[in-house]
Formats: C-alpha cells, sequence, structure tokens
C-alpha cells in the first residue's frame, strides 16, 4: 500500500521536520511550492532541502509545479488506479467540483484516508477542496501505453462476461486502461444499447459503451475509428451481487 502525506515546514524545526518524515518512514518528498528557492525558506529552501533529505533520511527528492509532468503511482511495475471517493453517503463526487476535466487531464488532489473502510482497494478520500488541474497529457501512443496495463494483462479469466469467483482474491483494482485490436463498435438490436467488440491479449470481447461523449461522435460519425492506429479503452470492473463475480464495461 503506498502511503501519501502532506507536510509544511512553516513553525517547524529542521530537527522537528526530519523527525517527522523519519518517523513517518517517508521515502521521498515531493516539493509542490511553486518558488522553492526563497531565502525565506531556511533549511527547506530547494537545493538544501534536496541535500539534507538524501544526508539525514536516504529520501529521494523531487520539484514539481504546474505544467510538469507528475510521476505516475505505481504498484509491482503497474500503474496505481486511484477512485476519489467523497464523505458523502455513497461517496460520490459532485458534478460540479469535476465538470472541468476531461480525459487526460493531470489532477491533483490531496488524500486524506486510502482505502476507506467499506470501499475497493483502489478508493482514497480526498479533500474537494484541495482538487486542482495541473495541465494534461498529450494523446501519443508512447504516453497513453505507459499508463496502460501490460500486454499479458487478462480482463477475464477466459471468454465471457466476469471474472470468476476463484480469481476475485487476485484483483485489486476495478478500472483498467487497455490498448486494443481489431474493434468492432455496434448497435444491439434487442435493446439498442452500443457495444465494443474487440481483441485484447488472447481474447476476443464484447462489452457495453458507456462513454457518452464517444457514443454522441460515434453517431454522427461511424468512420472516426477507421484511420486509427492504436485505439485504447478504459475497462471497469465492478462486483454483482448476486453471482459474487466481476462483470465489466468499457469506455
Amino acid at each position: 500500500m503506498i502511503k501519501l502525506f502532506t507536510i509544511g515546514f512553516t513553525n517547524k524545526s529542521a530537527e522537528q521536520f526530519f523527525g517527522l518524515l523519519q518517523s513517518s518512514q517517508v521515502e521521498g518528498i515531493i516539493d509542490t511550492r511553486i518558488n522553492n528557492v526563497s531565502q525565506l525558506s531556511g533549511y527547506a529552501k530547494g537545493s538544501d532541502l534536496r541535500f539534507f533529505a538524501r544526508a539525514i533520511g536516504k529520501m529521494d527528492y523531487t520539484h514539481k509545479q504546474k505544467g510538469d509532468f507528475w510521476e505516475i503511482v505505481h504498484r509491482n511495475d503497474r500503474p496505481k488506479w486511484l477512485r476519489p471517493v467523497t464523505d458523502t453517503e455513497f461517496g460520490g463526487v459532485s458534478p460540479a467540483l469535476v465538470g472541468r476535466i476531461v480525459l487526460l487531464n493531470l489532477v491533483e488532489i490531496e488524500l486524506t484516508e486510502p482505502v476507506p473502510k467499506g470501499y475497493q482497494s483502489e478508493n482514497v478520500l480526498f479533500d474537494p477542496q484541495s482538487l486542482n488541474v495541473l495541465g494534461s497529457i498529450t494523446a501519443t501512443w508512447n504516453n497513453l501505453s505507459k499508463l496502460a496495463n501490460a500486454n499479458d494483462f487478462s480482463i477475464f479469466a477466459g471468454h465471457g462476461k466476469a471474472i470468476h469467483r476463484d480469481k476475485m482474491s487476485g484483483v485489486v483494482y476495478s478500472l483498467a486502461l487497455i490498448e486494443v485490436r481489431d474493434v468492432r463498435i455496434y448497435t444491439r438490436l434487442d435493446d439498442g444499447h452500443m457495444r465494443a467488440q474487440f481483441s485484447h491479449g488472447r481474447y476476443l470481447y464484447d462489452l457495453p459503451v458507456t462513454d457518452v461523449n464517444f457514443i454522441e461522435k460515434f453517431t454522427l460519425d461511424e468512420v472516426i475509428l477507421a484511420e486509427a492506429e492504436h485505439v485504447f479503452f478504459t475497462v471497469s470492473l465492478a462486483e454483482t451481487a448476486q453471482s459474487k463475480n466481476f462483470s465489466a464495461s468499457g469506455s
């Protein structure tokens, strides 16, 4: 489990500051100050803080500011997907808060609790007032492939629409970005729902499309994927109450 802490240097002596970091077993410092070279920073001036972090606590130091690309949070050499939740009844995030955020935006949030009780392993409680859009990732294959799950990743244990209960213990996320092949978008005649057939790994999948923006664009122009050299899907997994399996949808 990756833990994130926040700390400030004001009203703290160097002994107190580094003592707190060491007692919390911090492995690295990410300095988010726009100006980290002010003479008023004292021991926390950027170049000094980098030296002290390594010399005192053997900690890495990185200065990140608006416009920089933030490091992707990894676990076991794969990106760790975080799903922010709030302290509302069902953990929902207000549309007014995230309405300006679009796909591939780089968003900064202050975590207040990892994996709140009753939530899945990728859920984190965050302070809604801390949400800040830092920039965006350019949609190139090189960038997206770094975010995507490894090629040997299988959404399911085999053909079908769910992961069997015997495999559930190995699933530690409910959101995955994957690169897909042989995509066919169609509308099912019985209910009019848009679906996507695609290949990934060794299997062929058929999932509902839930991205309302894509549905609108594809309805207006059905050849928008024809010239695409690479196609990526975000796949959402959810536990079904009756079968105790994971079902999936794509966007």
